[in-house]
């Protein structure tokens, strides 16, 4: 049993980047059960205001790179590889890509006025962005609809950071976003399955209060668009769940 998200999936199934080999047994017990947002911050005071700007117009900015493997590293890879531009490039022109592990050490690199952005898959709202905004104010880079679309293929969905967010984003900013699911092998037996699933959906509340990330969890939502095939057990349950819920 693990914890998915549906571009990892996507990626972990095909046998493609950051994998190398398939992992054709992979399944989705619940999905959606929190809803992460691509937040790319940056520094009010930096001329920038689109990733557009930023990678053709070769303004040279400071970025925290997360670790290979995880989400954040390989949305950022196909993002520089949709503006055609690699790492060498953009260094070239003088930013500078920082490894940071985590989100704390993006936290701590912008609190040293070591980097200019903060690049993060998280739910709103990020701790780290909120305590970076009060040490230096930030603004929301948009997403251009082509690098949206592009990742859409990719098991990403379109969406918005919503206006409000953070007493940053004034209005509307185009992103992409990812849920998380609960995902088993496909060996698991269907009826522990069923019943994880039924015990999860049952009782949305609680999967609510976990974190802020899991506020809108709909079990009606929790079998979509989760980057590979339910496992038999969770497919038991929905299917008897619509059936249940038309009576």
């Amino acid at each position: 049993m693990a914890i998915l998200n549906p571009p990892m999936t996507v990626a972990a199934l095909a046998g493609r980047a950051p994998f190398d080999r398939a992992f054709p047994d992979l399944r989705v017990g619940v999905a959606n059960l929190t809803t992460n947002y691509l937040q790319c911050m940056v520094n009010r005071a930096c001329p920038v205001h689109t990733l557009h700007e930023w990678l053709q117009g070769r303004t040279p900015l400071r970025v925290p790179v997360d670790r290979v493997g995880t989400v954040d590293r390989m949305v950022f890879e196909l993002t520089l590889q949709h503006f055609g531009v690699s790492a060498a490039d953009v260094e070239h022109w003088g930013s500078r890509l920082v490894p940071a592990a985590n989100y704390h050490e993006q936290l701590a690199l912008y609190q040293a006025d070591a980097v200019d952005v903060l690049w993060q898959f998280m739910g709103i709202p990020s701790p780290a962005i909120q305590a970076a905004h009060a040490l230096r104010p930030l603004k929301a880079l948009a997403l251009p609809p082509a690098l949206i679309a592009a990742l859409e293929g990719l098991g990403w969905t379109a969406a918005q950071l919503p206006a409000g967010a953070y007493g940053i984003v004034a209005e509307s900013v185009a992103t992409v976003a990812m849920g998380t699911s609960l995902g088993f092998h496909a060996s698991v037996p269907a009826d522990i399955v069923f019943a994880i699933t039924h015990a999860l959906c049952e009782h949305p509340e609680r999967v609510r209060n976990i974190h802020p990330a899991a506020r809108q969890f709909d079990p009606a939502q929790a079998h979509l668009q989760a980057g590979a095939p339910l496992h038999p057990g969770a497919e038991r349950y929905f299917r008897n769940r619509v059936a249940y819920s038309s009576k």
